[in-house]
């Protein structure tokens, strides 16, 4: 741990280009965080536990629950966490959930379902240490739904309610640029991480037994008991799970046995400076759409949404009898689908005018896009 002075150089040694970071800036921060955020205070208190005595493994452990309702009670102080406390010596390989250590260990591994993970994560973007995603929060007006399934808000509907942009309240996370990202890609590996929890769980809902016998693996040749582990199979409902693509990649198969070979082949790509993400980039206050990845991706999704209803209802091309796209993402966070399409017999293209009538090569106006 660092005090003074060393803290703004040593938070001013992560950054490469540390000639053009104002060291007063990071003062005032620094000062903000240790008067403001209750999070900071606790490790204060474990600052000023160690210093100017002999050093020793000292550990500060948060416990995972929390009795209070993050929504109902007022912003947390520093009395409020009593649930911190110092730890010497003391073995907790049981749901440990530690979050600082002798610094010669490092930090380990604390639970991303505590409240406070994401504060302490980033304290930039939660300024007075708020609550994150926690267990057990339910939706609105659903104090007569305890009977009721799903009636408690999951991980991935906490972040996706938190990346909204909402007049009338706060909007320190997504307008915090780059940081902003990360936060996305943290959150999103927090969702993923629990939808694997849940999977490996649940084996039995799902029939693994049915992918992992005996027969099964005297046929791979795994004759020693000793090296036979437990496996875990992902269902074909898991999102980019290998059952997941081997069924749609069957499906798209089975669309080609039936109506034979696409007749188009589409890549609808997306453009930043389309109109409607401009404008809601600028109307939330941001300054460019690549830190924006949430308003692309979703006025990207209406247009191709769009444009799936212009083939399939409006017939623009012809009445189809098959359509097939997926969605990629390039390394710019641009994504892009790309679309096959079968058409009905009678609508066809069979000559060179009826190819021309459809596709054509031009140059767009580079001042307007």
């Amino acid at each position: 741990m660092y005090d003074g002075q060393e803290a703004v150089t040593h938070r001013m040694d992560f950054s490469s280009r540390m000639g053009e970071v104002d060291p007063a800036i990071v003062t005032m921060l620094q000062g903000m965080l240790e008067c403001e955020n209750v999070l900071v205070g606790m490790f204060k208190q474990l600052r000023d536990r160690i210093t100017g005595s002999q050093p020793e493994p000292v550990t500060l452990r948060l416990l995972a629950r929390r009795t209070s309702d993050g929504r109902l009670e007022n912003i947390p102080t520093e009395n409020d966490y009593k649930f911190a406390g110092l730890v010497v010596d003391n073995d907790f390989t049981n749901h440990r959930d530690v979050v600082a250590e002798h610094k010669k260990t490092g930090l380990q591994h604390i639970s991303d379902l505590h409240p406070s993970y994401m504060s302490l994560q980033y304290p930039l973007l939660f300024p007075y240490g708020e609550d994150g995603y926690r267990t057990n929060i339910k939706h609105r007006n659903a104090e007569n739904s305890e009977f009721k399934k799903n009636n408690k808000v999951s991980m991935r509907e906490y972040y996706v309610f938190r990346a909204q942009y909402r007049k009338g309240e706060g909007h320190t996370i997504i307008l915090g640029g780059r940081l902003f990202l990360q936060f996305i890609v943290d959150a999103w590996c927090s969702v993923e991480h629990g939808r694997l929890i849940w999977v490996r769980r649940h084996q039995s809902l799902i029939r693994s037994e049915l992918y992992n016998n005996i027969v099964d693996s005297m046929r791979r040749g795994d004759v020693d008991a000793t090296d036979l582990g437990k496996r875990v199979v992902l269902p074909s409902s898991f999102t980019g799970g290998y059952r997941y693509m081997q069924q749609n990649f069957q499906d798209s198969l089975a669309l080609c046995k039936e109506f034979g070979h696409p007749d188009l082949f589409i890549t609808f790509t997306c453009n930043p400076k389309w109109a409607e993400i401009q404008h809601a980039v600028h109307a939330s206050g941001s300054h460019d759409a690549s830190v924006r990845p949430d308003i692309v991706a979703r006025v990207f999704k209406m247009k191709l949404d769009t444009m799936i209803n212009d083939l399939t209802k409006k017939h623009v091309l012809g009445h189809l009898v098959g359509v097939v796209y997926t969605v990629e993402f390039q390394k710019r966070g641009l994504p892009h689908a790309h679309i096959v399409v079968w058409l009905a017999t009678a609508d066809k293209l069979v000559t060179m005018d009826d190819i021309d009538s459809v596709i054509s090569a031009e140059i767009p106006d580079k001042d307007a896009c």
